[in-house]
């Protein structure tokens, strides 16, 4: 399912960018990034998990283990023109209105963010990602308690 929702915000970016040049490719960092701001505002919305992938501490900060292998060596994910895979997700992701929306708002409100400026908002101490040794799996109960306080890291 995160690969499907990474599709879904793949297509929605290429789009974007098509109308506004300004818009910086999305990176397979930033997608990750707005995967995790996803997961952890329908956490704190519902108590439900967007998706099943796990999310682990990771360097450059929560990594999302399904979303990095399936786009593994490629930094840019939206440079070409979607592939049929990706539009069938999207189509598929956009019969949810609830995640569609959910997506949509967390890509508007950080369209003009890059990696970097995201991956510094989730190293901030005591977020999920701080509180989590290396390489070990963020548990959703801190994600849950961040998010639900309205802090987005």
């Amino acid at each position: 399912m995160a690969v499907q929702l990474a599709n879904w915000l793949r297509v929605e970016n290429y789009f974007e960018r098509e109308g506004d040049l300004n818009i910086d490719p999305l990176t397979q960092m930033k997608v990750i990034k707005l995967l995790y701001i996803a997961y952890g505002r329908f956490l704190a919305a519902t108590g439900n998990k967007l998706f099943s992938s796990t999310i682990v501490h990771f360097q450059y900060g929560p990594l999302i283990t399904e979303v990095h292998d399936k786009f593994n060596g490629k930094s840019v994910l939206d440079i070409d023109k979607p592939d049929k895979e990706a539009m069938d997700d999207y189509n598929l992701v956009s019969q949810d209105g609830e995640i569609a929306d959910l997506l949509s708002k967390v890509n508007e409100d950080y369209i003009n963010y890059n990696a970097a400026r995201l991956s510094k908002q989730t190293h901030q101490p005591g977020s999920p990602w701080d509180l989590t040794p290396d390489r070990q799996v963020i548990k959703d109960q801190l994600i849950f308690d961040t998010f639900k306080r309205g802090i987005e890291e």
